[in-house]
């Protein structure tokens, strides 16, 4: 069993009896699933024996990310003015959630129920299930990524990392974002490409971006973690 510490295939390979390689916590990255199943055991996670007040904490976090991550990066740049922010109120903004499982699903409730928010959300589980448009809660609706990439003023990630999700965020994805979104990533830092993120910035495609996670973590690029708008 583990948290963060990796499972490596070499790893598997030394118990002698191996039924389950179980991770506390959400996401197998860092589990060798494959040399798990041909060894005969499962892999699982068990999300909620750790993470209700860990989704409550960092759902909270995202939604403060939303709208204190433009101040932070004036205040990084050195020209925090509190008059010439022009801050949004959050409750006119509309919020893409990538990703709907149990963070993606609190961050939504909080969102929407605290800051009156409308919330977009979109997972390949639920456009097998709903139609686009489909009200799951009260200004929580089934979207497509299309039009998460067309109307979200920000996008908040929740996706596991995979070797389909390595880079979703690439110049592609950003290219067709439409409001110049604030980009929030709070699940794993592979998921976006940080050079196509630092371009996209350049370019004035993102409003800024709030990174709770950094590919090439524990030293993640500098270019990245000293950038103002990030």
């Amino acid at each position: 069993m583990t948290c963060w510490a990796p499972v490596s295939a070499r790893a598997i390979q030394q118990p002698s009896s191996l039924r389950i390689v179980a991770r506390l916590g959400v996401g197998l990255d860092n589990i060798a699933v494959q040399a798990a199943t041909e060894r005969g055991a499962g892999s699982r996670t068990y999300p909620t024996i750790v993470s209700k007040k860990f989704r409550i904490t960092r759902s909270r976090c995202c939604s403060h990310c939303v709208a204190a991550c433009v101040i932070r990066s004036r205040g990084k740049a050195g020209n925090l003015e509190s008059a010439s922010a022009r801050l949004r109120r959050l409750k006119n903004m509309t919020i893409g959630i990538i990703g709907y499982g149990h963070n993606g699903t609190v961050t939504a409730r909080k969102v929407s129920q605290g800051f009156g928010c409308r919330v977009l959300v979109t997972a390949p589980t639920l456009l097998k299930n709903y139609e686009p448009g489909h009200e799951l809660a009260p200004a929580i609706s089934v979207s497509d990524l299309k039009q998460i990439q067309h109307e979200a003023d920000a996008i908040v990630l929740h996706l596991p990392l995979t070797p389909a999700t390595r880079h979703f965020v690439d110049d592609e994805f950003l290219k067709n974002c439409r409001c110049r979104p604030l980009l929030i990533n709070v699940s794993r830092g592979g998921l976006v490409d940080n050079e196509a993120l630092l371009r996209a910035l350049d370019a004035g495609l993102l409003s800024g971006a709030g990174l709770d996670v950094v590919e090439g973590e524990p030293t993640p690029p500098l270019a990245c973690c000293s950038d103002p708008r990030s």
